[in-house]
Parts: C-alpha cells; sequence; structure tokens
C-alpha cells in the first residue's frame, strides 16, 4: 500500500500512513509515537488495554475520534499544544486518565 509504513517503537508497531498514524499494535505500558506524525486517527488505539501512558509528540494537531476508545489501563495522556482538534469521545477510556496539556491550549 503507498504511503503506508510500519514502525517498532519500544515493542509497539505503529501503522502509519502519510503522517497519520492509523493503528498500534503491541504489548502495552508506555506508547512513545514517533516524531513526524501529524494526526491520531480515530480508533488508532482502539481497545489497547494494556496501554497505560501515551505522550503525543509536538506536531500533532488532529487527535481522531474514538482515538483512545477501550484503554482501560491508561492513567496519563500528555497533549502538547499543536493539537488543535479532538474528535467526538477520542479519550473514551473508564476509569478516566490524568490529561496533561499546555495552559489555554485546546483541552486547557
Amino acid at each position: 500500500m503507498a504511503g503506508m509504513v510500519i514502525v517498532m517503537e519500544n515493542k509497539q508497531a505503529f501503522v502509519i500512513k502519510n503522517g497519520v498514524l492509523i493503528k498500534c499494535r503491541g504489548p502495552g505500558g508506555d506508547a512513545a509515537i514517533p516524531e513526524g506524525i501529524t494526526e491520531i486517527g480515530s480508533s488508532a488505539f482502539d481497545g489497547c488495554m494494556g496501554l497505560t501512558e501515551i505522550a503525543i509528540p509536538k506536531g500533532v494537531t488532529k487527535i481522531g475520534r474514538f482515538a483512545l476508545d477501550g484503554c482501560t489501563s491508561l492513567t496519563d495522556i500528555t497533549i502538547p499544544g499543536s493539537v488543535r482538534e479532538i474528535g467526538t469521545w477520542a479519550a473514551a477510556c473508564w476509569p478516566k486518565p490524568t490529561i496533561h496539556a499546555p495552559v489555554g491550549s485546546y483541552v486547557g
């Protein structure tokens, strides 16, 4: 498939197409999203029940709908000030994680 690449980071496999992270697969734990991503696609982390922390890199401008749906072990999300659009139910997790974002940002 043209423009699609799989990147391995810390035992996590990220499927990326044209700068959009479209799927993450791996054992869970902390997810360090690779640099160069501009968007977290809809349902990209759907069902990653072992995911505990995620740090979204600077340069990401959009987090898609249901991006973190079903991440039941997620405790912390770090969102940079570059994010300008967050889809409906982007962090539909239970229990609710702590969200870290700059004051005055989209989610601040």
